[in-house]
């Protein structure tokens, strides 16, 4: 896959919710492969990470977190868990 495809699905992510056109994002997000989506989030800012963390089909979030690197995986951990507010102090 080139670098050019790969970056397809993170500017297409970022234009949607940046246009508010994300109603539907969780629909989208299960056409992708976990590794698209992993590469996706790692490359888009800790926000909008989070909100397309909440659209991801729960049916593929334990597969997506062996996708990113670690750092991203405890955030997307934390913000998952209620009343977690920050990450606990792991070495990255």
């Amino acid at each position: 896959m080139s670098l050019e495809r790969a970056r397809e699905p993170v500017t297409w992510l970022t234009e949607n919710l940046l246009d508010g056109r994300h109603n539907h994002l969780d629909e989208a997000l299960s056409l992708f492969h976990p590794a698209i989506i992993g590469h996706a989030l790692e490359a888009l800012p800790a926000r909008q990470r989070e909100r397309v963390w909440q659209a991801v089909p729960a049916e593929l979030k334990g597969e997506l977190l062996l996708e990113v690197n670690r750092a991203v995986r405890v955030q997307l951990i934390a913000a998952r868990v209620p009343g977690v507010d920050d990450a606990p102090d792991y070495p990255v």
